[in-house]
C-alpha cells in the first residue's frame, strides 16, 4: 500500500524524472514478458529480447524507475527515456527483485566450488 502512496504522490506534485508513454509501457511488457533476463545490476536488468540486450533502470524507485538505458550496451539519448504504468513499474521491481537475488546467490555460491 505505501508504494502507491509514493506513486501517487509523486504523480501529484511531478516528481517523476521521466514523462510517462503508453507506447514505452506497452513494448516493456512486450520485453518482460517474451525476452529473458540476462544480467542485474545494483541500477538495471538486463533482458534479451528479439536478438538484442535491452538495459532497464531500476534504481530510484518510483522517481526514476522504469525506462530505458541502453540497447547493445549503446546509451540512448535522453528522448527515449520514458516511464511505465505503474502496475508496469511494479512487475519490473518484481522481475528485478527475484533475478538480482538469484544472479547474487550464484555469483555467492561460486565463491566455495
Amino acid at each position: 500500500m505505501s508504494e502507491f502512496i509514493k506513486h501517487i504522490a509523486n504523480t501529484v506534485f511531478r516528481m517523476h524524472q521521466e514523462p510517462f508513454s503508453k507506447e514505452w509501457d506497452l513494448e516493456l511488457n512486450e520485453i518482460m514478458d517474451s525476452g529473458r533476463i540476462i544480467e542485474t545490476s545494483d541500477c538495471t536488468i538486463t533482458y534479451m529480447h528479439k536478438g538484442n540486450a535491452i538495459s532497464v533502470w531500476t534504481a530510484n524507485r518510483w522517481y526514476s524507475f522504469g525506462h530505458l538505458v541502453r540497447v547493445n550496451g549503446k546509451d540512448v539519448g535522453k528522448k527515449f527515456q520514458n516511464r511505465p504504468r505503474f502496475k508496469t513499474m511494479l512487475k519490473l521491481w518484481s522481475a528485478y527483485s527475484t533475478a538480482h537475488d538469484n544472479f547474487q546467490n550464484a555469483e555467492f555460491k561460486k565463491l566455495f566450488n
